[in-house]
């Protein structure tokens, strides 16, 4: 994140002025750095990092600490102006933005966040809201899964008879009764095995571990594979 070069705009004065105003009735002192800090987050619309305020604010007061950055990050959440959101293992941060409201999907493999408003969304909401007699401040919705991009890079999953001869992919599950799976592991079928189809008539025949074996069509319906090796839980 570059360096915040001016104060925050019009529409985000007024949240810098709520902050000085609360420093000065707690009795606390208002430091060059602690303005720099809620500039910096009030002068930028992405979500960015403590690490990313502290090095902006560092690149004009050397000596500010990571743990003054978070304090003040702290008060500034405490005040209402800025959020903290845990994405990707993370905490991301941002101001909140007092002439518009939008809601975020998140993607849980890459951490990307995308903002999005709903005006239908808010309606109802906000009549869910009176309908109990609440009278609604601040909220916030927040949808997480995995992003089109991400998706993309996802490899399908298919069953091993759809596999053509020549191709090399790992068993993801079997879809079968307790006597179909145990019969399948007593011949090394099991998740996570990388298979190589070598010929698809009239049996599938097999390369598992070195050692080759046929199986029907209709076996192989039941198996589940993917390009990609799976994840196996200890």
């Amino acid at each position: 994140m570059e360096p915040a070069k001016t104060h925050p705009h019009g529409k985000h004065l007024l949240l810098r002025h709520q902050f000085q105003q609360a420093l000065h009735a707690m009795g606390q002192v208002v430091l060059p750095e602690d303005l720099a800090i809620a500039d910096t987050m009030l002068s930028t619309e992405k979500h960015c990092t403590a690490e990313e305020i502290h090095d902006a604010v560092a690149a004009k007061y050397p000596d500010t600490s990571m743990a003054h950055v978070r304090r003040t990050l702290g008060l500034l959440i405490d005040l209402g102006i800025a959020r903290r959101m845990e994405v990707a293992e993370k905490s991301v941060y941002e101001h909140i933005h007092l002439d518009e409201h939008h809601d975020h999907f998140i993607c849980l493999k890459c951490g990307k966040i995308i903002e999005f408003s709903d005006d239908q969304i808010e309606g109802r909401q906000l009549k869910r809201a009176l309908e109990h007699g609440f009278h609604p401040l601040v909220h916030r919705l927040e949808i997480r899964g995995v992003c089109a991009e991400c998706m993309g890079k996802r490899r399908s999953i298919r069953t091993l008879e759809t596999v053509k001869p020549g191709e090399k992919v790992f068993l993801r599950d079997l879809l079968g009764g307790s006597g179909f799976i145990a019969r399948l592991t007593e011949m090394g079928l099991t998740r996570g095995i990388e298979v190589r189809v070598l010929n698809d008539h009239p049996q599938i025949l097999l390369e598992v571990r070195g050692t080759r074996m046929a199986i029907g069509h209709g076996m192989a319906s039941k198996i589940l594979v993917s390009d990609a090796q799976p994840h196996l839980r200890s």
